[in-house]
Parts: C-alpha cells; structure tokens; sequence
C-alpha cells in the first residue's frame, strides 16, 4: 500500500511545571488545563485552521496547513494565557510551544515522522509563554509575522542525527526569552518519548 505524506507544521505544546501544580492542589490543576483546553486550546485551533491530534496528560500536538497558522495560533495562545493570568491570579496554567516542520506520514488520524519528536523537544528550550521554532519553520514564517525572532544557534535534538538551527518567536514588545538549563530540556524528553509513543 503506498504511504501518504504530507507537509505539516507540527506544534507541540505543554504545560510547565505540571507536576509541581499537581502536587499543591491536584484538583484544581486540572480542573484549570481543562477550562484552557476548552476555551482557548480547542477553539482557537478551528480559528487558525488546525487539527488537533492528541492530547496527552498536559500537552497537545497539532497539525496546521502551514507554518505561519502554526505560529499564529501560538503566539494568540500564549497572549490569551497571560490576559487570563491578569485577570485571574489565581489561575496556575502556563504554557510553552514547540513548532517544527515535516513532510509526514499520514496514519489515519495520526501523523509519523521526526517533527513530532522535533517539535516536543524545542518547546523545552524557552521559558514559560516562548514559542520555539525550527530553522525550516523560521524560514516560513520570518518575513510573514511582525515577531522578533531570536536565533539560539544550532541544537542537538535527541534521536535527530544533525544539529538544528533554533530561534525563539516572540511579540516585537516582549523581553528577550531565556532559555532554561539544560536539566528542563532533558526533563522534556520524557513528553517526547510519550508523543512519539502514540504517534
């Protein structure tokens, strides 16, 4: 049977600090990623003409048309986040992305490929309300959107036999993002290997 591929930006987003959110009040932790989940997460992804495709524990993978959607979406979520978080202190959900680029294999609802792994693993080079792009999303997307872009220089990505370029994508009036320690990056691999698992 001949296999069915596509281009896909792939983003992968994931809640920080989860299990420290969990500890302090189970209950509310959820009860909070799953009100973000339905007012902001789903919606939005219609809006910017995406697919969601899995959600695993405090993290979802995401499918768009194209990389400029993907990072739209993003940076939309991640604003809405933090109005939410001003009007709400209370509310404990912060989120990071990770958007890579694939020419995928299409498993009925699931997509194969590196970009899943990718994607994962980016999202766990920026702090909380960053969106971490692959060179090949960066080169689709810099001239489109009016962001700052902040080139992290070459990468090794796990399980990824080359180096990739990365940048960081954020609003022209934030702050620069840094990126966090490497024991949170290793720390990502685990949502990796589980995404990666399912798809």
């Amino acid at each position: 049977m001949r296999m069915v591929r596509r281009l896909a930006a792939i983003a992968f987003a994931d809640v920080v600090g989860w299990t420290r959110l969990v500890e302090r009040d189970d209950a509310a932790a959820v009860s909070a990623w799953k009100a973000v989940q339905r007012e902001l997460i789903e919606p939005n992804i219609k809006v910017f003409s995406g697919r969601l495709i899995e959600v695993a524990g405090d993290a979802v993978l995401v499918e768009f048309p194209s990389a400029v959607d993907a990072v739209r979406w993003a940076i939309d979520l991640l604003q809405r986040l933090e109005d939410r978080r001003a009007g709400e202190p209370a509310n404990p959900i912060h989120m990071r992305v990770g958007i890579s680029i694939e020419d995928a294999i299409v498993d009925e609802d699931k997509l194969l490929g590196d970009g899943v792994n990718i994607a994962a693993r980016l999202q766990g080079l920026a702090r909380p309300g960053s969106v971490c792009l692959s060179d090949a999303a960066h080169q689709f997307v810099h001239r489109a959107l009016p962001l700052n872009f902040e080139d992290l220089g070459p990468q090794k990505i796990k399980n990824i036999d080359s180096p990739i370029r990365v940048y960081l994508a954020r609003p022209a009036d934030a702050p620069p993002s840094p990126v966090l320690p490497s024991v949170h990056r290793r720390a990502m691999a685990h949502l990796a290997r589980r995404f990666h698992d399912l798809c």
